[in-house]
């Protein structure tokens, strides 16, 4: 994961003074991830404005899995041109084939769907056992309705292929249209394709709003507020210069900063009574100023 992030720390520029909630949360983000920050071997600022008179800054990262976290990034300076930032090039290995993300599963209300559930209805039905009464016959019976489902869900799922672009309202009547266009690509193929595609999406969050309003009965839960809410980024205690994690750790933390004077020496005489004043006179004087507030003090 690398990018121009616009975020300044010190974790990464030391011309920074501060870590504030956006770069910890950066770093939180990245490490559920499995990543972690790595600086290029050769540091410096990554961000130089055409404008001589601010300053170069670190903003544009890396972030490398773990476990190939010594091979680090490398600033290319000679590839800069015109550009106000740095290119930033590594090294890191791939797999010999990458996983392609497939899922399967039939869509619902589709055909396939109503296919699947006659399947099911007349497969069970052409079971031929009787009644089990022992643990074997109960194991073949419950082979035989496997056997069924098996065979009616690998008749009619299909496999789909997962991407970023995929859309959950997409069904085979957009493909069909889909696939009409790239044939011909005539103006009169793309209209089709188009209201295919409006028609599917009306159909689908029309079965979502259903859904919600009268099977699920819960429309609050289509509000962000009422769902589990992240906790705000926060840095740990420390305490000698070392993070605190367990709680053992905040208890030691705790009772070395509160009771760190238990063993010194304490003097009492502070709780001493204040002996009286000396002469009447001083006491008069007091006396008398008692109504002009000062006699508080004593």
């Amino acid at each position: 994961m690398t990018g121009d992030f616009n975020c300044h720390s010190r974790e990464w520029d030391p011309s920074v003074p501060h870590h504030r909630t956006t770069a910890i949360s950066l770093l939180d983000t990245a490490a559920r991830l499995g990543l972690e920050l790595t600086l290029p071997v050769n540091p410096g600022p990554t961000f130089l404005s055409h404008n001589v008179e601010l300053r170069g800054s670190v903003i544009d990262l890396v972030f490398i899995k773990a476990s190939e976290s010594l091979v680090q990034p490398r600033q290319l300076l000679e590839w800069q041109g015109p550009s106000d930032h740095i290119p930033l090039a590594s090294k890191f290995s791939l797999p010999s084939e990458l996983e392609d993300f497939k899922r399967v599963s039939i869509a619902k209300g589709s055909d396939a769907e109503t296919q699947f559930v006659e399947q099911l209805i007349g497969g069970i039905r052409g079971i031929r056992l009787e009644t089990p009464t022992t643990i074997a016959e109960v194991d073949v019976m419950a082979q035989a309705i496997a056997d069924v489902f098996s065979k009616a869900w690998s008749d009619n799922a299909t496999e789909k292929r997962i991407t970023c672009r995929s859309e959950p309202s997409w069904n085979d009547t957009c493909s069909e249209t889909l696939l009409q266009y790239r044939d011909g690509k005539t103006p009169e193929n793309w209209s089709t394709f188009r209201k295919a595609t409006r028609a599917t999406k009306h159909k689908f969050f029309d079965a979502k709003i259903k859904e919600i309003a009268k099977t699920n009965r819960h429309p609050w839960d289509l509000m962000e507020w009422v769902k589990g809410q992240k906790l705000p980024p926060c840095e740990a205690i420390q305490y000698n210069g070392q993070p605190c994690h367990t709680m053992p750790e905040l208890w030691d933390a705790l009772h070395n900063t509160y009771n760190s004077a238990a063993d010194r020496p304490c003097d009492l005489s502070v709780l001493d009574e204040l002996p009286d004043p000396v002469g009447p006179g001083v006491g008069a004087f007091f006396s008398a100023r008692t109504y002009g507030g000062v006699s508080r003090l004593f």
